[in-house]
């Protein structure tokens, strides 16, 4: 059996599934942490030479993002199913705007947050460039090219739910924020290749 077979086919097939989770903002979240995997791989495979204290430390923080998205894959299906009920209460009952209104914030915030640790962790990819064994370079622009995939995608699941904000200034200012976010990450991807190209 094949290793995607093997290991990811439940979860490759709860995505593909007539089920609305996992969804966008999964995906997304497991994007960021295959990146931040391959990163740590590259991480471990660099050890080796004076600067040993310096890619263990990043191999660390990497490791903490990754933790942190695939975490994240899980919060973002139970936001999407407080939206739903809150959604389903507030057709039912005005008095539940205040309700329906916070899970839309907070339907709005797991899938910033992936854009975020996504984008943090192509901080730390830019670190890792210069440590990183030259065998190891095309890996971990592998990884840098899904980090940045990932923080795109959540964009989108960030879009889909400030959308029906009821709030325009928080609208205004998440997809400001969300805005920012995504030219710091095109920016550091940019910065990743064009070191990876340097030492290729």
């Amino acid at each position: 059996m094949s290793m995607l077979a093997s290991q990811l086919a439940p979860f490759l097939d709860a995505v593909a599934a007539k089920t609305p989770t996992p969804g966008g903002g999964a995906v997304s979240a497991g994007a960021g942490a295959l990146a931040c995997s391959m990163a740590r791989m590259v991480a471990v495979y660099s050890i080796g030479d004076s600067a040993d204290a310096d890619v263990a430390a990043l191999a660390d923080q990497l490791e903490r993002v990754d933790h942190l998205l695939r975490r994240l894959a899980d919060e973002d299906a139970v936001a999407y199913r407080a939206l739903t009920d809150a959604t389903r209460k507030l057709k039912a009952d005005a008095s539940t705007k205040g309700e329906y209104e916070l899970a839309v914030n907070i339907a709005a915030t797991v899938p910033m947050e992936i854009a975020t640790v996504a984008c943090r962790s192509l901080d730390i990819m830019t670190k890792l460039v210069p440590a990183a064994k030259k065998y190891m370079l095309t890996d971990l622009g592998v990884a840098a090219v899904l980090a940045e995939a990932s923080a795109r995608a959540a964009g989108y699941m960030v879009r889909a739910n400030t959308i029906i904000m009821p709030n325009e200034d928080v609208r205004r200012q998440t997809e400001q924020a969300l805005d920012d976010l995504l030219t710091k990450s095109a920016a550091r991807l940019v910065d990743i290749q064009t070191a990876l190209s340097s030492r290729l």
